[in-house]
């Protein structure tokens, strides 16, 4: 280790994993990301891996910018301070309010699982819920509807968490933890040591997949035509808990 390099301790806040990591510095410039193997996690993926890139790419904004020319144009813009920069805003914000209402502003900003507003989110919510105003907007991955609130029609909660420790059979469908959710990675691998089977169901032969019992490729498109066959199959061979669906699930009302 060179005398100006430096590590330092802490986690990735690229995604929820929050994997620990070990900052490598030359010169107090990040210069490559390692796991830490003293954490639980245990590894981390490519995005972590590729935090130097981010950080150090000559693109990237590191001061605020005001546009000096209207809309409608191609933007110019100059260089301001902080203090400047959250005046404008703050200044914005109250003129909105008291002319038009709180309401009539929205916040937004991306995906918990593909970003680190999982840190920072929390603290604009408070800030806009201070504010006045309910309005959020922001996007999330193609299955996240579909499997947020149809946990909470089918659970009366939103998604759960699988029971991997004492699972015997784990389906996998349209999901690569190995590189994208290092927690579940690991519970995975663990429960196969115990002997658990698993089933990864994805067009392409992932790092998941790859570590599959049955590694199953249907074409594009046609997961739907998967799943109702799986359905069809269940219920024709009487697989499932009955007593389980009338008590807890809507399943009995959608024939």
């Amino acid at each position: 280790m060179s005398t100006s390099e430096k590590r330092r301790a802490g986690f990735c806040s690229q995604c929820v994993s929050k994997c620990g990591v070990i900052s490598v510095t030359q010169n107090d410039q990040l210069v490559k990301v390692l796991p830490d193997k003293n954490h639980p996690n245990g590894g981390i993926c490519p995005k972590g891996a590729a935090a130097p890139q981010i950080v150090n790419h000559p693109d990237r904004i590191v001061f605020p910018l005001k546009r000096t020319n209207p809309k409608g144009q191609d933007p110019l813009w100059e260089k301001i301070t902080w203090e400047e920069a959250i005046q404008t805003i703050a200044s914005k914000l109250k003129q909105i309010r008291s002319e038009t209402g709180a309401e009539t502003v929205s916040y937004t900003f991306p995906t918990v699982g593909a970003s680190g507003s999982f840190s920072w989110g929390p603290y604009l919510q408070r800030l806009m819920n201070l504010y006045g105003t309910p309005n959020y907007i922001s996007h999330t991955n193609v299955c996240q509807w579909t499997r947020d609130e149809g946990s909470k029609y089918t659970y009366g909660v939103g998604l759960p968490q699988p029971d991997f420790e004492r699972a015997s059979l784990i389906l996998i469908w349209g999901h690569n933890p190995a590189d994208t959710n290092l927690q579940t990675w690991k519970r995975l691998m663990a429960a196969r040591k115990r002997g658990s089977k698993l089933v990864v169901i994805d067009p392409r032969r992932t790092t998941t997949a790859a570590a599959a019992d049955l590694w199953i490729s249907p074409n594009h498109g046609t997961d739907i035509a998967l799943i109702l066959g799986c359905l069809q199959f269940l219920i024709e061979n009487h697989s499932y808990d009955e007593q389980f669906l009338l008590q807890w699930t809507n399943a009995p009302f959608l024939g």
